[in-house]
């Protein structure tokens, strides 16, 4: 461990972990191969199989990646390389993540970008999304209200019950996916050239496919 008075930074090497927390909050734990702490700022540095995780009541978010810094008193994180933020019902996916995540330990937003793919367990099916950009919102009870993708954006539903039908979208621009409070999916509205296909996975395994400039599919 290295020790700089002046700035009060302490850098800790060798498969470090350290748990953290205020008063009544929850503590956050993070882990790595090295982490610097500053402790006027309240930041954590780490590199190495970083990762992070946080409790609020019996939600949690856990962030993991090659490199991660983590602005706990700004409320604000970043992770680089074999980025992922996952939730009790949610996991993201890609090359960097970055987003927000308050004193609560509640994780507001996450801005994703290079191959991402974020996977949502709804009620009776999975939601996948991909494409090289996806901004993700977040309720105050840590529900996804709604993702943002673009750069190639797909989304994709697989109901779990096999009767059902599989329905995917590909755009052209830009494929916003939002969610009802509590988590189930409500709507996709997409921009530019979209293509919708829907496959039947029982009976006769009927498929169909439309395409127009713009789709709003709406869910019951």
């Amino acid at each position: 461990m290295l020790f700089r008075s002046e700035s009060e930074v302490h850098r800790l090497m060798g498969d470090v972990r350290i748990q953290s927390g205020t008063g009544d909050q929850q503590p956050t734990t993070v882990s790595a191969q090295n982490v610097d702490v500053d402790r006027p700022k309240d930041t954590f540095t780490l590199r190495g199989d970083a990762k992070i995780g946080t409790t609020s009541g019996d939600r949690r978010v856990d962030l993991a990646g090659n490199l991660a810094a983590y602005e706990r008193r700004a409320g604000k994180f970043r992770i680089n390389g074999n980025a992922s933020v996952t939730t009790d019902a949610e996991r993201i996916e890609g090359a960097d993540i970055s987003g927000n995540i308050s004193r609560g330990n509640k994780i507001s937003k996450a801005l994703a970008s290079g191959s991402v793919v974020l996977i949502k367990k709804d009620e009776g099916k999975v939601v996948t999304i991909r494409a090289e950009k996806v901004q993700a919102e977040f309720d105050e009870n840590q529900n996804l209200k709604s993702a943002s993708s673009s750069g190639r954006p797909s989304a994709s539903l697989s109901p779990v019950d096999a009767s059902s039908s599989d329905l995917n979208l590909e755009a052209k621009t830009a494929i916003r996916t939002i969610f009802r409070e509590g988590g189930s999916i409500s709507r996709i509205e997409t921009e530019g050239r979209t293509s919708v296909s829907s496959f039947l996975r029982s009976g006769t395994g009927a498929r169909r496919t439309v395409t127009a400039d713009r789709v709003n599919s709406i869910f019951s």
